[in-house]
């Protein structure tokens, strides 16, 4: 071996010796918690949105979920010190939050959201102390901490319920003006969910939103049957009614199945004969199928509406299973786009 060929041996040697390093440094050095989150200034922050999560054998259940919003500026001040306190230990790259192995009707988790104009992504903590963000997963080893976690949290709920009391600040006029929004044939109301719904609820309705969904209950968007899908293609426009002239969703059992497990029954068993009414089926694929050419109106009376100075705020109302649902919602904040309103999600508590 030449000199010049042992030099580049030793500069490529230590080039990967030093990479391999900062591998080790970036995953089994504690990361800080506000470090790691990069969070915004905390007077740019609303507040903070909170979500109790059991864990069922199939995931994190919606059914269970209890909801709790606070404005409370104290309370963001208090998680930005939690946070700054927090050394997080790397676990695992997970893909996404993993359960609890044991005993998983038990588990519960704290969603923790940072409610401001730039979306971030939420952590998620669990009981025993790992702590999930984006798909990583890291573990709070300091218990003293962990307890600080668990009491912080409940003190969340404490001053969402407090703070609910109120009747909301919004005048009457323009409480009357946002639940036209909501009353057919508004396209606002179609972003409501049907299992939200506080009109009566049937499955007709609820999957008759211009949604498909795929085997996992995951909503998709122009999941529909097209001339690509061949055989499938062919059958639906023989079987179909309509298909010729409109589009066709394509509905899977197991689809279909999971988003009820979510947010209708639970770990409560679900009847083996239940079928979407008008919808036509393939036992070939094993999916329902319906031809359309509008999506599904799903109106809802407004109970309470709350409005911060930043054009943030909520919606709530009853649905038909008596849950209280809070739809989050964001004002347009240009000359173009002054007085519209960006849905941004309908949770069941």
């Amino acid at each position: 071996m030449t000199k010049k060929e042992k030099t580049k041996l030793i500069v490529w040697s230590c080039i990967g010796v030093a990479v391999l390093a900062a591998i080790l440094l970036f995953f089994f050095m504690p990361r800080r918690g506000d470090k790691l989150l990069r969070l915004p200034d905390a007077e740019s922050v609303y507040g903070l949105y909170m979500v109790d999560s059991t864990v069922t054998p199939y995931g994190s259940s919606h059914f269970y979920d209890v909801n709790s919003t606070t404005t409370n500026a104290g309370l963001v001040q208090e998680y930005y010190d939690l946070l700054a306190r927090t050394k997080l230990y790397f676990v695992n790259t997970t893909g996404g939050v993993k359960y609890y192995a044991d005993e998983p009707n038990t588990g519960e988790l704290f969603i923790v959201y940072i409610w401001c104009d730039n979306a971030l992504k939420p952590v998620t903590f669990r009981t025993d102390g790992v702590v999930y963000y984006g798909n990583f997963s890291y573990r709070i080893k300091d218990d003293a901490l962990l307890s600080e976690y668990l009491a912080f949290f409940e003190r969340i709920k404490a001053a969402s319920d407090a703070e609910g009391t109120t009747s909301g600040n919004i005048p009457q006029e323009q409480f009357d003006a946002y639940q036209q929004l909501f009353d057919a044939p508004s396209w606002y109301a179609q972003a409501v969910a049907s299992p939200f719904t506080d009109r009566a609820v049937n499955l007709n309705n609820m999957f008759y939103d211009g949604l498909s969904y795929d085997e996992n209950g995951v909503p998709v968007y122009g999941g529909f049957v097209t001339a690509a899908d061949g055989d499938e293609w062919a059958w639906v426009q023989e079987n179909v009614p309509g298909a010729t002239e409109t589009d066709v969703s394509r509905l899977p059992r197991d689809g279909m199945y999971q988003v009820l497990r979510d947010t209708l029954y639970g770990e409560t068993p679900i009847p083996d004969d239940l079928a979407p009414e008008g919808w036509t089926y393939w036992d070939k694929t094993d999916c329902w199928y319906h031809a359309h050419g509008d999506t599904g109106i799903n109106s809802v009376t407004l109970s309470y509406a709350s409005l911060d100075g930043g054009g943030t705020g909520y919606f709530q109302f009853e649905n038909a299973f008596g849950q209280i649902c809070s739809i989050g919602f964001v004002l347009g904040q240009t000359e173009a786009d002054a007085g519209h309103v960006y849905l941004r999600y309908c949770i069941a508590q």
